[in-house]
């Protein structure tokens, strides 16, 4: 036991650790008070610079100044002595560990290679717990680097990003927060490409009825589908828009009719769905708050504020006193405990659809960023007011199966239509 006095010992100015917090560091006096000094500070060939094993030292110090000594390897150490190491002495497995500790609490280093450091240290550990009978964890690594057992998911990610820097998105991250996020997007769009693999696209059947919702609504059992997506009308008087509006649209649409259509929706929507499901409902931002109503009333759990679609072009219904209108509320529920699948703005810029079908059609894309966020290869969906259909390719390339009503036999007709797209090939699932 090579043993140097603590008043020769020389800990460099340029050392990166500047912190070292009360609690943590009498924890570690404890530890080395009650179990012994289980690994030895390193120093330069000199005999004197300190390489690694900072926290350790001061510790000792302290416990010096208190006039209380220590084991390592079961022999005393006086007090006012630290035991160490040379760099000479080292065998090349032990200078890998020195410098490993060294370079995790660098602060030059790069999120990268810091990371790299701390999975070459914690196999390290692992492989010399397992040849001594423990058991190594991330929260004994973060103690060892950070002096606290408290927070250790800053290592656990260290650790799993090391285990992917063979990725360009994680890899080209210019913070470790970054990377998570883009690991995080990686293992999204894997989880659904696999889970989508599992489901036979040719096996799911879309269920297409041609009549009214009030009427088909009451038909459907309970606790049948884990989603709800529709765009009723809303209630704008938009069947007398006339030139104001690309195409026709072919449906009375006064404020008394669509809420008496938003109400059976929320109602006998709540009744259908699931125990945890959500909904998303198309509407007016100015009927928004009288929306928002019944749903909470049917049981919802209705979002505080409305998902924008912001389509960038849009009508004007009086273009010398006003505004273009740009945007589109759409209204977010859940029942139960339903989580959202992906986190994702409030906010959502997509053009809409060049050539209409339908008056109020809908961009696929969209339906299928809103689907995406709830629901997984095999959701049941419901859309009680299926317009152009647009929710049937949205579920096809989703791979989930939706129900659909139309009360317009015209329209019907362009639903049908959709069955026989191969949406695969033209729509592009974004995860």
């Amino acid at each position: 036991m090579k043993l140097l006095k603590l008043t020769d010992l020389i800990i460099p100015d340029n050392r990166q650790r500047k912190e070292f917090p009360v609690k943590e560091m009498e924890d570690l006096k404890e530890s080395i008070t009650t179990k012994g000094l289980l690994h030895l500070p390193v120093v330069r060939n000199d005999g004197l610079t300190l390489v690694a094993g900072e926290r350790r030292c001061r510790a000792i110090k302290e416990l010096s100044a208190e006039g209380v000594d220590f084991l390592y390897n079961d022999e005393a150490v006086p007090i006012g002595y630290v035991p160490v190491s040379l760099l000479s002495d080292l065998d090349p497995l032990e200078v890998m560990e020195a410098e490993l500790e060294e370079n995790t609490i660098r602060l030059d280093l790069s999120w990268q290679d810091k990371a790299r450091a701390l999975l070459q240290l914690n196999e390290l550990r692992l492989a010399q717990a397992t040849a001594e009978g423990r058991i190594h964890t991330a929260v004994d690594l973060q103690e060892e680097v950070r002096g606290t057992r408290n927070g250790a998911q800053g290592i656990r990610e260290s650790l799993i990003l090391a285990e992917n820097l063979d990725r360009p998105e994680v890899a080209s991250a210019k913070t470790q927060k970054e990377a998570v996020k883009a690991l995080r997007k990686i293992k999204e769009t894997e989880h659904r490409a696999e889970l989508a693999g599992k489901v036979n696209l040719r096996g799911i059947k879309h269920d297409l009825r041609l009549g009214s919702m009030v009427d088909l609504m009451p038909t459907l059992p309970d606790s049948y589908f884990d989603l709800i997506i529709t765009d009723p009308p809303y209630g704008v008087d938009a069947d007398t828009f006339g030139d104001m509006a690309s195409t026709g649209h072919n449906y009375k649409d006064t404020w008394e009719v669509a809420r008496a259509l938003y109400r059976i929706t929320a109602t006998e929507g709540f009744r259908v769905a699931k125990t945890e499901a959500h909904a998303y409902a198309f509407c007016t931002f100015e009927h928004f708050a009288e929306v928002q109503a019944e749903f909470d009333l049917a049981g919802w759990t209705v979002w505080p504020r409305p998902i924008i679609w912001n389509k960038g072009n849009g009508m004007l219904p009086r273009p010398d006193h006003g505004p273009r209108y740009t945007y589109e509320s759409i209204l977010f529920a859940s029942k139960g405990d339903k989580r959202t699948l992906l986190v994702r703005p409030d906010v959502i810029t997509m053009s809409g659809v060049a050539k209409l079908l339908h008056g109020a059609q809908k961009p696929v894309d969209l339906y299928i960023d809103l689907i995406s966020r709830s629901c997984l290869p095999g959701a049941k969906i419901l859309d009680p007011f299926g317009g152009s259909g647009t929710a049937i390719s949205a579920a096809t390339a989703t791979r989930c199966e939706v129900t659909l009503f139309e009360l317009g036999k015209e329209n019907f007709d362009i639903c049908l239509g959709r069955l026989n797209e191969d949406a695969l090939d033209q729509i592009e699932l974004e995860v």
